[in-house]
């Protein structure tokens, strides 16, 4: 089974990032799942965008009614839901743990099998996995650690998924991992999501292993060398 694609903060490569723009084209050009990033506001919203500041002020000192006034490009969660409810899938990426209330009552009736909340954050998770039995999560893993210590971090916050977010730890970040240390982790019941990854000779690689999906700022081009390798095995 090739993995699924997963576009980072949406079609970034071309558009710019956690864009509403960016979001649509990522799903019309082939992306199955699409990772964004949520902060939250004074008046309790959550608002996508990657940074803490935006126009020199953190978003968490600011309403949403000022952010979409100076950003009306970046959505609101509530345009999310609107693609959640029209069937598209996401990966949300979790940026303030004060968000397990607000992010939890928004999701209420939300079909759990179309995202999944992440974060680099371990207390986040296990405090969400304890309000959310029922939602799938992601351990977010910044440090290198082989697949037992990875394993052991994941089953200690409840993760059901694990992206080792390591484009910045090593020039080829695939040498860090192999199949052996995904099976070790798909065996025990954790999925592996890649870092996102644009060259196409690292990309080669990813797509042979038993990864469940592969970040990038380029669907369309892991779309294409998904679908040629379909085409070439039968």
């Amino acid at each position: 089974m090739k993995p699924l694609i997963i576009a980072h903060r949406g079609y970034s490569s071309k558009f710019k990032d956690n864009t509403l723009t960016a979001i649509v084209e990522a799903f019309k050009t082939g992306a199955d799942v699409c990772e964004i990033d949520l902060h939250m506001t004074t008046d309790r919203d959550i608002f996508v965008f990657h940074d803490y500041y935006v126009n020199g002020r953190r978003i968490a000192e600011q309403t949403s009614e000022e952010l979409k006034k100076s950003c009306p490009e970046y959505p609101m969660f509530e345009e999310i839901l609107n693609l959640l409810k029209k069937g598209n899938n996401f990966l949300f990426e979790i940026k303030d743990r004060r968000l397990i209330d607000v992010i939890s009552n928004k999701l209420k009736g939300i079909d759990r099998n179309l995202f999944i909340v992440g974060s680099f954050d371990g207390v986040f998770l296990k405090d969400f996995k304890r309000v959310n039995p029922d939602i799938k999560t992601c351990l977010l893993l910044g440090s290198v650690m082989d697949a037992s210590a990875t394993f052991d971090f994941c089953e200690k916050v409840g993760a059901e998924f694990v992206l080792p977010a390591w484009e910045a730890r090593h020039p080829y970040p695939d040498m860090l991992i192999s199949a052996n240390w995904i099976e070790f982790l798909v065996n025990r019941g954790v999925n592996v999501i890649s870092w996102h990854e644009e060259r196409i000779e690292v990309l080669k690689g990813l797509t042979d292993m038993p990864l469940y999906g592969i970040c990038t700022n380029d669907p369309p081009l892991v779309r294409g060398m998904i679908s040629e390798g379909s085409d070439s095995s039968s």
